[in-house]
């Protein structure tokens, strides 16, 4: 039975594949589970949120199914990383940095208690 090589180096994992001569990155597991939910990025909103490098790739698949609806938020990103998502995105306005994973937190427990609200 084959199985791929997993390991790990700082924060991230790698996934690769020595038969395929592949990688495995966030960006192919994102399509992996599009595709497996039997849904598209290509409609409405996408939201990408990351605070690494190894987060490009997944917002790439993002913009490439949907240029026009990706949006990315990334906390503590340092400059070259700041630079990648805007050369990705490519629209300021659809791009948030934030300092801490808090902020975060705390905005999407506001959105939740509002939808909450709603209902």
């Amino acid at each position: 039975m084959h199985a791929p090589l997993i390991s790990f180096s700082g924060h991230r994992l790698h996934v690769s594949d020595d038969k395929l001569r592949a990688v495995w990155n966030k960006g192919d597991g994102v399509a992996s589970l599009i595709e497996s939910l039997h849904d598209s990025l290509k409609n409405g909103k996408v939201l990408v949120a990351g605070d690494t490098t190894s987060d490009l790739p997944m917002l790439q698949h993002a913009v490439s199914e949907n240029p026009d609806g990706v949006m990315a938020l990334f906390v503590g990103a340092g400059e070259s990383l700041r630079e990648s998502v805007q050369a990705i995105v490519g629209d300021e306005s659809r791009i948030c940095f934030v300092s801490c994973p808090d902020v975060v937190h705390a905005a999407f427990a506001r959105v939740l208690a509002a939808k909450v609200e709603l209902d």
